[in-house]
């Protein structure tokens, strides 16, 4: 797993039905490339996320609409990686860091 879903990569990461961007900015080194994020307003307006851009970092695996979670998961040694996951607080309209979990490869 290299973590690359390509260049700009159009998702709703927000959960709110309306689709944002993910914009590479950078090759990265083990943990693959990192991304810019971009959430598009109710004006159709889209404005960097500086907490998914400058925390999340990598790309998320897995986008968990029910639980409003984004999923990640990032080389961390020879061993393995390291399970990442973000949530949502629609209400507030903010993101919080929620567990990492180290994966043994294999």
């Amino acid at each position: 797993m290299d973590n690359d879903y390509g260049d700009v990569v159009v998702a709703d990461f927000n959960f709110d039905g309306r689709e944002d961007l993910a914009v590479k900015y950078s090759s990265g080194g083990n943990g693959g490339p990192q991304y810019n994020y971009y959430i598009q307003t109710e004006q159709s307006i889209f404005k960097l996320d500086n907490f998914l851009t400058e925390q999340m970092i990598y790309f998320p695996t897995e986008i968990d609409a029910k639980r409003q979670r984004l999923i990640n998961y990032v080389h961390a040694n020879a061993l393995g990686e390291n399970m990442n996951v973000y949530a949502y607080n629609s209400s507030r309209r903010t993101w919080k860091f929620v567990k990492r979990r180290f994966r043994r490869a294999g």
